[in-house]
Protein backbone atom coordinates (compact mmCIF):
# COMPACT_ATOMS: atom_id res chain seq x y z
CA UNK A 1 0.00 0.00 0.00
CA UNK A 2 1.25 3.40 -0.65
CA UNK A 3 1.35 5.99 2.72
CA UNK A 4 2.44 9.57 1.55
CA UNK A 5 4.32 9.00 -1.42
CA UNK A 6 6.11 6.11 0.19
CA UNK A 7 6.04 2.39 0.05
CA UNK A 8 5.68 0.42 2.83
CA UNK A 9 6.28 -3.17 3.43
CA UNK A 10 3.49 -5.46 1.91
CA UNK A 11 3.10 -9.11 0.82
CA UNK A 12 3.25 -9.17 -3.05
CA UNK A 13 0.63 -11.00 -4.69
CA UNK A 14 0.21 -12.95 -7.38
CA UNK A 15 0.73 -11.44 -10.53
CA UNK A 16 -1.33 -12.34 -13.48
CA UNK A 17 0.45 -9.69 -16.54
CA UNK A 18 3.39 -7.17 -16.24
CA UNK A 19 3.77 -3.89 -17.69
CA UNK A 20 7.37 -2.57 -17.61
CA UNK A 21 6.48 1.42 -18.37
CA UNK A 22 10.26 2.27 -16.96
CA UNK A 23 11.76 5.39 -18.10
CA UNK A 24 8.07 6.70 -18.86
CA UNK A 25 7.04 9.85 -16.18
CA UNK A 26 3.80 11.12 -17.55
CA UNK A 27 1.50 9.82 -14.99
CA UNK A 28 -1.50 10.23 -18.15
CA UNK A 29 0.28 8.01 -20.10
CA UNK A 30 1.04 5.53 -17.62
CA UNK A 31 -2.48 5.52 -16.56
CA UNK A 32 -3.92 4.94 -20.10
CA UNK A 33 -1.29 2.14 -20.84
CA UNK A 34 -3.02 0.33 -17.74
CA UNK A 35 -6.06 0.72 -18.54
CA UNK A 36 -5.38 -0.80 -21.65
CA UNK A 37 -3.72 -4.04 -20.18
CA UNK A 38 -6.73 -4.44 -17.54
CA UNK A 39 -9.51 -4.14 -20.03
CA UNK A 40 -7.70 -7.15 -21.68
CA UNK A 41 -7.82 -8.86 -17.77
CA UNK A 42 -10.31 -10.32 -16.02
CA UNK A 43 -11.75 -8.78 -12.05
CA UNK A 44 -9.24 -9.81 -9.55
CA UNK A 45 -6.38 -10.03 -11.76
CA UNK A 46 -3.25 -8.43 -10.76
CA UNK A 47 -1.34 -6.20 -13.02
CA UNK A 48 2.66 -5.57 -12.06
CA UNK A 49 3.36 -2.09 -13.24
CA UNK A 50 7.22 -1.60 -13.00
CA UNK A 51 8.06 2.34 -13.46
CA UNK A 52 10.74 4.75 -12.31
CA UNK A 53 10.79 5.79 -9.24
CA UNK A 54 9.31 9.36 -10.09
CA UNK A 55 7.53 11.07 -7.16
CA UNK A 56 4.43 11.58 -8.67
CA UNK A 57 3.84 8.58 -10.24
CA UNK A 58 2.65 6.34 -7.03
CA UNK A 59 0.01 8.66 -5.68
CA UNK A 60 -1.38 9.50 -9.30
CA UNK A 61 -1.84 5.80 -10.21
CA UNK A 62 -3.30 5.51 -6.68
CA UNK A 63 -5.97 8.01 -7.19
CA UNK A 64 -6.79 6.95 -10.42
CA UNK A 65 -7.03 3.36 -9.17
CA UNK A 66 -9.10 4.80 -6.49
CA UNK A 67 -11.28 6.67 -8.81
CA UNK A 68 -11.84 3.83 -11.69
CA UNK A 69 -12.70 0.98 -9.07
CA UNK A 70 -9.25 -0.79 -9.27
CA UNK A 71 -7.08 -1.32 -5.67
CA UNK A 72 -3.46 -1.02 -5.31
CA UNK A 73 -2.28 -4.18 -3.46
CA UNK A 74 1.37 -3.95 -3.26
CA UNK A 75 3.98 -0.85 -3.88
CA UNK A 76 7.30 -1.43 -3.59
CA UNK A 77 10.04 0.44 -4.49
CA UNK A 78 13.54 -0.75 -5.89
CA UNK A 79 16.38 1.61 -6.20
CA UNK A 80 15.51 3.61 -9.48
CA UNK A 81 12.52 1.49 -10.29
CA UNK A 82 9.43 1.00 -8.24
CA UNK A 83 6.76 -2.00 -8.66
CA UNK A 84 2.70 -1.35 -8.27
CA UNK A 85 0.13 -4.16 -8.16
CA UNK A 86 -2.71 -3.28 -9.28
CA UNK A 87 -5.94 -5.54 -8.70
CA UNK A 88 -8.73 -4.96 -11.57
CA UNK A 89 -12.26 -4.13 -9.62
CA UNK A 90 -15.25 -3.64 -11.30
CA UNK A 91 -15.07 -1.45 -13.93
CA UNK A 92 -16.87 2.00 -13.19
CA UNK A 93 -17.23 5.20 -15.12
CA UNK A 94 -15.52 8.06 -14.33
CA UNK A 95 -17.86 10.47 -16.08
CA UNK A 96 -21.51 9.62 -15.43
CA UNK A 97 -23.58 11.58 -17.85
CA UNK A 98 -26.85 13.43 -15.48
CA UNK A 99 -29.95 15.43 -17.01
CA UNK A 100 -31.04 18.62 -14.52
CA UNK A 101 -34.36 20.38 -14.71
CA UNK A 102 -34.68 24.30 -13.90
CA UNK A 103 -37.28 25.60 -13.13
CA UNK A 104 -39.32 28.55 -10.78
CA UNK A 105 -42.81 29.18 -9.58
CA UNK A 106 -43.13 31.62 -12.64
CA UNK A 107 -41.49 29.87 -15.47
CA UNK A 108 -44.58 28.40 -16.51
CA UNK A 109 -46.21 31.40 -16.76
CA UNK A 110 -43.55 33.42 -18.29
CA UNK A 111 -43.64 30.89 -21.17
CA UNK A 112 -47.40 30.98 -21.69
CA UNK A 113 -47.29 35.04 -21.88
CA UNK A 114 -44.00 34.54 -24.42
CA UNK A 115 -46.23 31.72 -26.35
CA UNK A 116 -43.30 29.32 -26.15
CA UNK A 117 -43.91 25.68 -24.76
CA UNK A 118 -44.36 25.02 -20.75
CA UNK A 119 -41.25 22.57 -19.88
CA UNK A 120 -43.33 21.18 -17.70
CA UNK A 121 -45.52 19.71 -20.96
Amino acid sequence: MVCEGKASPVVMQTVTATLDLQSKTITTFIAHEVQGRLDEMEIGDVLEVVSDTFEAIAPDIRAWSRMTGHKIKAHQIDGDHQTIQIEKGYDRQVAVPLAMIISDAGLDERCRRSGLPSPGR
